[in-house]
């Protein structure tokens, strides 16, 4: 089964616990998948999403290491397709070091082809007098305070810099498995899976989203129930809401123009709500319900 955390909250919703680091957490490990955000727009939306994962492994030089694919370009259409080798990643436990080697990824500047150090999780366990920093290929950072937070049900090292965190076994809060530190992305979500176990294609294709139906979704923000209004008649539709991973909430046949839809027991979140008729997508309008 897989397991799931938002990058959004932790810093929110989830409080430290005690300071001192258990056994290093790995974050070199097949079948994982990193999620960022990229430039949003005035109402606090991305225009853009990127999608790393793992995906098997290999030995160079005798050095066991995982595969990562990424987007072969910056575009917003992300396609099963779209993916090459960019990075191989391996862990140090004993040094709680993360190596790599970067192959084609231009969103990290370390030297290419040669095995470099991304992250080091082994500051002091408490450091909040600024004096202490952590290095790795692309220069050194100033650390404001090293501390454990409980994600994915394990205490993990967090690390706080300049403009972003450093996480025990999931990356840098700026760029996933990328070392960024105030970088222009955003870590949106982590999951422990394949890019479809994780609903990941979905997730960052819900913008991409093309359809003929002119309608209305309202109120938005919702809470209790929101209401959608089409122009046209749909005589063998469904609608179907999923949350920002591509899971399926809920799912309801429609016929007509008008439909209400019972979001009461939803989290608080972004929603994409779909229509189909005849099994087509006609129309797609993202939906966000608050408290």
């Amino acid at each position: 089964m897989k397991q799931l955390i938002t990058i959004f909250y932790i810093t929110f919703l989830l409080g430290t616990t005690n300071l001192q680091a258990q056994n290093y957490i790995p974050m070199a490990v097949d079948s994982a998948v990193w999620l960022k955000g990229y430039n949003r727009d005035i109402d606090g939306n991305f225009t853009r999403y990127e999608m790393e994962f793992t995906n098997g492994d290999t030995i160079v030089n005798g050095i066991h290491y995982y595969k990562v694919y990424g987007q072969g370009s910056h575009s917003s259409q992300v396609s099963k397709d779209s993916f090459r080798l960019r990075m191989l990643i391996r862990d140090s436990p004993a040094t709680k070091i993360v190596n790599g080697i970067v192959l084609n990824n231009p969103n990290i500047l370390c030297p290419t082809l040669v095995d470099v150090l991304l992250f080091q999780f082994n500051p002091y366990p408490n450091s909040i007098d600024g004096g202490q920093t952590v290095t790795n290929c692309e220069g050194n950072y100033g650390v404001f305070y090293v501390d454990t937070i409980n994600i994915y049900g394990m205490d993990r090292r967090r690390i706080t810099m300049d403009f972003g965190t450093w996480i025990e076994g999931v990356g840098s809060s700026t760029g996933g498995v990328n070392p960024v530190v105030g970088g222009s992305g955003e870590l949106v979500d982590y999951c422990r899976g394949t890019p479809n176990d994780c609903g990941a294609y979905a997730w960052v294709n819900t913008k991409d989203i093309r359809t003929y139906q002119n309608g209305k979704l309202y109120p938005n923000p919702a809470h209790h129930q929101a209401r959608l209004e089409l122009e046209e008649y749909i005589n063998n539709g469904q609608i179907r809401i999923y949350n920002l991973l591509g899971q399926l909430q809920s799912e309801q046949l429609f016929v007509g123009q008008e439909a209400v839809l019972e979001v009461v027991d939803y989290e608080k979140g972004i929603y994409m709500v779909q229509v189909f008729d005849g099994g087509e997508l006609v129309f797609g309008e993202k939906l966000v319900v608050s408290e």
